[in-house]
């Protein structure tokens, strides 16, 4: 799959997993539940490129853009689950996606 995995290996040094991707481009309809690979790329150089992953990819661009906007936000979150916890919204199954977390006992 082109892009899944994103090993660094086109010479930029980059390394990403499905996840960290998964922030930016939607795998919705490229996604292959039995390997795991991704038929879309990340990359938009050419015809098969991944869709914009419309809920989050605006935050990641302010993250890229912005070191000390991502630790905030991170410590933010991280603090608030640890403190309170958190449980799955809406009974969260792999049929559903994306999992909303939701904070408990705030």
């Amino acid at each position: 799959g082109g892009g899944g995995g994103g090993g660094g290996g086109d010479g930029t040094g980059i390394i990403m997993l499905n996840a960290d991707i998964a922030l930016v481009r939607d795998f919705t309809d490229d996604f292959n539940e039995v390997t795991g690979e991704v038929d879309c790329s990340f990359q938009f150089d050419n015809n098969n490129a991944c869709p914009f992953a419309q809920m989050t990819f605006q935050f990641m661009a302010e993250f890229r853009l912005n070191n000390a906007v991502w630790v905030q936000a991170f410590r933010d979150v991280l603090t608030k689950m640890l403190e309170f916890g958190y449980s799955t919204a809406g009974g969260c199954d792999a049929a559903s996606a994306p999992c909303i977390l939701a904070p408990t006992g705030m």
